[in-house]
């Protein structure tokens, strides 16, 4: 699948599968990310430390833009279903993941 040629901003909606009450952050992440840093950015937000079985596909060789290329585009992993909700440009000075939106479960862990 191609790659995008310039990296942007994904704003990313996660909700943690059959959650309840249910449990949504939203990220903001960039865009050429390897599924396996994702993973560990979820994992950070949602306030978690284990690791999930990997899925079928090389999550260390496949990046976020070759599984979500426009909003509305769903992605089903790790417990959790990650929407791409808006594709914003790239600043220099924003970090590589952010939480914009909700707080770690601190009842995992």
């Amino acid at each position: 699948m191609p790659v995008a040629d310039n990296v942007v901003t994904y704003r990313l909606r996660i909700d943690l599968s059959g959650a309840e009450p249910p449990l949504r952050h939203e990220l903001e992440v960039v865009s050429d990310l390897f599924l396996d840093e994702l993973q560990w950015i979820i994992q950070v937000a949602f306030g978690r430390e284990d690791r999930h079985p990997n899925q079928s596909i090389p999550e260390d060789e496949v990046r976020l833009d070759e599984v979500l290329v426009r909003p509305g585009d769903k992605l089903l992993g790790w417990a959790h279903l990650i929407t791409l909700e808006t594709v914003l440009p790239r600043s220099a000075s924003m970090p590589n993941a952010r939480c914009v939106a909700g707080q770690p479960d601190r009842r995992a862990g």
